[in-house]
């Protein structure tokens, strides 16, 4: 199969797909509308899929390693604005971050990877993740076993990413997304008369006094070259103008790239509060939410990656570099992909791609590079030819569909 021709053939079906999924946009785990076009289509391209913690997952091949494809399914709580066919048919709710192109592209891929199941040296498992955006949608899915029978050997997950140029793909090597942990603190104090301020414990400095500490701990506590943040995003205390409050609350979040990092955060935090809190007579409670782990990517996947994405790009492939630095918070909003490759990343090779926002590629097809994948038969590597097979596919199909948003 040449698949680079194949993906064009899919193309006005890949926009069928991702159009249908926007217009129909869902968030949450329950995704009725998208969980059973995903099933149809899935049976219309030949698989057999099943319920799997409210998301989908099919599974093709002949047996041997197992290869991961994932995508998500989910919706942003956003209202769309502009006037065109596929605007999303729910009010407060688009598909803002690209999802329902990862979804509409795995399509494509099992339609194709379905094709050539024969000729596949291993299992490709496919799965159709919810509640990516906030309720954690994979720990259902591993829950109900999603990693097992088969096991699997590799996760790859993808992602259209508005800032990376069109028709070049990122792969980054080891740590790329952050823990996103919330903290609350709640200081009590003893309200009274604004007028008399001696005779009340006031919450008010003390919180300010906690903000501009924990600033510190980042930039006196912490080795500069360890990446942390500490972000205070939510006060509140308080009713009207001339009455001390008798409460405070400050809540935030805080990005780590490793758990040491994230023990030394929750642990400086609280002794910070505790200090300056019960130095001025007031007393306070303190919470720290530990959501997902960091994703940390494992470098032999990444190298494959690279290599397969090569035979698709002519483009020198340049990686999104977060060397030393931690990220806009943007970039952590992948918090339920970290929780799927966290749970197998001490037995398991993983990697997670970026994939940059397609225009109009059908244009400039000519330059694209129109390769064969080398059969891997007898080459004493047919896993690792294996992969690069399939992420072949996976490119072929999300650089040939209808990946912009066409709000312009």
């Amino acid at each position: 199969m040449n698949y680079y021709e194949r993906a064009l053939e899919l193309k006005d079906e890949t926009i069928a797909n991702r159009r249908h999924i926007h217009k129909n946009a869902e968030t949450g785990l329950d995704l009725p509308k998208t969980k059973a076009y995903v099933m149809e289509k899935l049976t219309e391209y030949g698989l057999e899929p099943k319920d799997c913690g409210y998301g989908v997952t099919a599974t093709l091949g002949k047996g041997g390693k197992v290869l991961l494809l994932r995508a998500d399914m989910d919706a942003l709580r956003i209202n769309e604005e502009g006037d065109y066919e596929f605007k999303s048919k729910n009010p407060g709710v688009m598909h803002a971050c690209g999802h329902d192109g990862h979804t509409a592209s795995l399509l494509g891929v099992a339609m194709m990877l379905n094709e050539i199941k024969d000729e596949l040296h291993g299992n490709v498992k496919l799965i159709f993740q919810p509640a990516e955006e906030v309720e954690g949608g994979a720990l259902p899915m591993i829950k109900e076993g999603v990693l097992e029978n088969p096991k699997v050997d590799a996760v790859f997950g993808g992602h259209l990413w508005g800032s990376i140029e069109e028709g070049k793909v990122a792969v980054k090597h080891g740590a790329m997304m952050a823990s996103p942990d919330i903290f609350t603190i709640k200081i009590h104090g003893k309200g009274g008369h604004a007028g008399v301020p001696h005779a009340s414990v006031d919450p008010v400095p003390i919180m300010a006094q906690v903000i501009t500490a924990l600033q510190t701990i980042v930039s006196r506590k912490n080795d500069p070259t360890n990446p942390l943040v500490i972000s205070c995003c939510n006060v509140h205390s308080g009713e009207c103008h001339n009455a001390i409050p008798t409460e405070a609350l400050i809540q935030g979040t805080v990005r780590t790239l490793n758990n040491e990092t994230r023990d030394f955060a929750e642990e400086a935090i609280e002794k910070f509060v505790k200090g300056i809190v019960e130095s001025q007579g007031a007393s306070y409670e303190f919470e720290f939410i530990r959501q997902f782990p960091p994703l940390v990517n494992d470098k032999n996947m990444a190298d494959v990656l690279e290599k397969a994405a090569k035979k698709i790009l002519t483009l020198k492939i340049r990686g999104y570099s977060i060397e030393n630095s931690v990220p806009q918070p943007l970039i952590f909003v992948q918090k339920n992909s970290s929780q799927i490759f966290h749970k197998i990343i001490s037995t398991h090779l993983l990697t997670v791609l970026i994939i940059g926002v397609i225009l109009q590629l059908e244009q400039r097809k000519g330059n694209k590079k129109k390769e064969k994948v080398p059969n891997p038969q007898g080459s004493g590597t047919q896993h690792i030819g294996f992969l690069r097979q399939c992420l072949n596919i996976f490119y072929e199909c999300l650089l040939k569909g209808d990946m912009t948003y066409d709000v312009t």
